[in-house]
């Protein structure tokens, strides 16, 4: 009893896990897993840049932007981002990625660039505090196209 008890629990995890992304989303330069009562819409495309809008209502928001880097370093890319944004002085983080915050503090920003595809791709983070394990599990499944 105790074994089949395991076993449905097990099932049961299983299914949920199965269930917590509802699809996957395909956009210009990436696609993404995105999780049931969250929507992901493509806010631009202008000027080869690509921005992504995912959001669940009322609760958090993350907006992706990919576009070429045209040749320029990743600080000048977050250097320019930031300045545009109103944000603080971008600074690395120990994954290489360069971050800065703006809104008065309330939105983080992520970037990086890949040298291999000369691609950037800019993670603006609102509400992690409510739905961190959703969002960063948002973040992982993001894929480049080739």
């Amino acid at each position: 009893m105790k074994r089949c008890l395991v076993l449905v629990l097990a099932l049961a995890m299983a299914l949920t896990a199965c269930s917590a992304f509802a699809e996957v989303k395909d956009f210009q330069f990436f696609k993404v897993d995105v999780p049931a009562g969250w929507t992901a819409t493509e806010t631009s495309q202008e000027a080869g840049v690509s921005s992504v809008a995912i959001t669940k209502e009322g609760v958090a928001a993350l907006t992706v932007g990919v576009a070429p880097t045209g040749g320029a370093s990743l600080v000048d890319i977050a250097t320019a981002l930031s300045g545009a944004l109103n944000g603080t002085k971008p600074e690395a983080d120990d994954k290489g990625n360069q971050v800065f915050t703006c809104n008065d503090g309330n939105t983080v920003v992520i970037v990086n660039a890949n040298e291999e595809s000369q691609m950037w791709i800019s993670m603006s983070i609102t509400g992690i505090d409510k739905a961190e394990d959703e969002m960063s599990a948002i973040m992982d499944s993001i894929e480049f196209k080739e």
